[in-house]
């Protein structure tokens, strides 16, 4: 007899690391966290999170290290309430052994980022629990 699980709604990082368990083994999962200053009252719900994440990856030219390493970066994004960006987005962290495959794989996020603004689909009523989010890009070596 199959059990239906309820629904539940979690906070921010915890539903965005629910939705990812199917990203591909040895992966490194991508991440949305609200920032610690302030725990929001409110959440996104998992298809709002996962809309959000759709919508940039169909925004990002996925590039891949000429070295067929994993590549991964970082991006702070903060928004207006009407889902436009509060500044330009900030790489907080990327890796790459190369520095200039990194400076490439950080400014492919950014403009991904960009591409995609405004995020207008974002539920303004919510706007506590998405004005600042820390997003992981991640791109796997290419197949052989």
């Amino acid at each position: 007899m199959k059990i239906a699980s309820p629904k539940i709604a979690l906070p921010l990082s915890a539903a965005l690391a629910a939705m990812l368990l199917a990203i591909p083994a040895g992966a490194q999962a991508p991440m949305v966290r609200v920032q610690p200053f302030q725990k929001p009252a409110v959440v996104l719900t998992p298809d709002e999170i996962a809309a959000f994440r759709t919508r940039i990856f169909n925004c990002w030219a996925r590039p891949y290290a000429p070295t067929g390493e994993a590549l991964s970066a970082v991006v702070l994004i903060r928004f207006k309430p009407d889902g436009g960006l509060d500044g330009a987005p900030k790489v907080t962290e990327v890796s790459a052994k190369d520095p200039t495959v990194a400076k490439m794989f950080a400014d492919s996020a950014v403009r991904a980022v960009s591409r995609c603004a405004p995020f207008s689909q974002l539920p303004a009523e919510k706007y506590s629990a998405w004005r600042e989010i820390e997003f992981r890009f991640v791109s796997d070596p290419p197949p052989r």
